[in-house]
């Protein structure tokens, strides 16, 4: 009988004092599904981790009956169908899972990126009152690369939490490759946005691909249902650029993870000020979140030249002390233009009419504006010539 992964991994954790937290159990018997026979300091060398801490969770995995020493490290059956039936390595393609660990592998993943740059020019139009942004397929699809060159990816229950970045595509197209079409129960998107334009389209996208995404028409200013909390492996989000944003969506991705330490939240968000900056770590910090990588202009984005088109990638990790700030609804002010009152000022490229697009305009985001047309003539190519804050 295949022993369940949190149940066995919760237990091991216990009895070794494993301070590193249960995903690195985990990381212990997918190396040694790879390489049947490694040495313990291999192992250990690979891993990162101290010989006594791999010693101590070696021996006790052979008393679970899962790994067994003989000429280094192995497997037992029941060790194998565990990675396979419940961490979900069943059927994955090894050469190619492989080739994708390496850092460059984006680079001949060019049949997939293509796909998703036909998906991603077909999404919804940003609502900037949203603090939504473009992600590049690039981008998108680098996040996903991450995820699974950090071995936080295959057989997980992932939640995004907003995704007008479409990165659930990006993983899930991923997996789909990795596995053939035929993806393994384990693994599970789950997306919560208040967009309904971006869920629909996700959900039609997953539909047609048969991807394992599910999405979720939720407003974040009010907590999560019970039924989603505790239930997830790791979290992406890409917040709105303001701390109260950052606060609530990290907050609320918190509420949907496992408990446990070493959960990975990636954290996407733009480059900021010093002052800004210590803020933001000084909330992690209060959230009691390390932070394990954080990666300068990871990502890069369409049309947004206030941020520079980049954004920094933060991976995050939870701890011991690792709590949710935000557990009730949240009534204060959350997207930027609730701080100030953006005005931007687009051209017609036919009649070169200037038409103000704010919160407090006529239309509020460029997408409205193109949508109806340009009030002298209709037309609908714009150019952004200027913009200013109005108090």
């Amino acid at each position: 009988m295949i022993p369940k992964r949190d149940l066995l991994f919760k237990e091991i954790r216990e009895k070794t004092n494993c301070a590193e937290g249960e995903p690195v159990i985990a990381r212990v018997l997918i190396e040694v599904f790879w390489r049947e026979g490694i040495a313990t300091k291999a192992l250990a060398r690979q891993l990162q981790l101290p010989i006594p801490l791999v010693t101590a969770l070696k021996k006790e995995l052979i008393k679970a009956g899962v790994l067994r020493q003989d000429r280094g490290v192995r497997l037992t059956p029941v060790g194998r169908r565990l990675v396979e039936e419940e961490l979900g390595y069943e059927g994955i393609d090894g050469a190619l899972y492989q080739e994708y660990l390496q850092s460059d592998a984006q680079q001949v993943a060019e049949k997939l990126e293509n796909e998703l740059t036909e998906i991603l020019a077909q999404r919804p139009g940003v609502d900037v009152t949203l603090d939504q942004c473009k992600a590049t397929p690039a981008t998108s699809l680098k996040r996903a690369f991450y995820a699974l060159q950090k071995q936080y990816s295959i057989g997980q229950k992932l939640l995004c939490i907003g995704d007008d970045d479409l990165v659930s595509v990006a993983v899930g197209l991923l997996w789909q490759q990795l596995f053939h079409g035929r993806i393994p129960s384990p693994h599970e998107i789950h997306v919560v946005d208040l967009d309904q334009r971006f869920l629909n389209y996700i959900a039609k996208v997953a539909a047609a691909a048969k991807l394992p995404i599910v999405c979720h028409h939720h407003d974040l200013r009010q907590p999560l249902p019970p039924e989603w909390r505790g239930r997830f492996d790791g979290f992406f989000t890409d917040p709105p650029d303001t701390l109260p944003g950052l606060n609530l969506f990290l907050s609320r991705g918190l509420s949907g993870l496992k408990a446990g330490v070493g959960r990975p939240i990636f954290f996407s968000f733009a480059h900021k000020p010093p002052d800004f900056t210590l803020e933001m770590q000084q909330q992690f910090w209060a959230m009691g979140l390390v932070i394990k990588e954080l990666i300068p202009r990871f990502n890069e984005y369409e049309g947004a030249e206030i941020i520079g088109n980049t954004g920094q990638l933060i991976l995050l990790e939870t701890t011991p002390q690792t709590r949710v700030l935000i557990n009730d609804s949240f009534a204060d002010s959350l997207y930027t233009g609730d701080f100030k009152n953006t005005v931007r000022f687009y051209e017609c490229k036919s009649c070169r009419n200037l038409t103000a697009v704010g919160q407090k305009e006529d239309f509020e985001t460029i997408e409205k504006l193109k949508k109806q047309g340009c009030p002298v003539c209709s037309g609908q190519v714009f150019d952004l010539v200027s913009k200013q804050i109005k108090k």
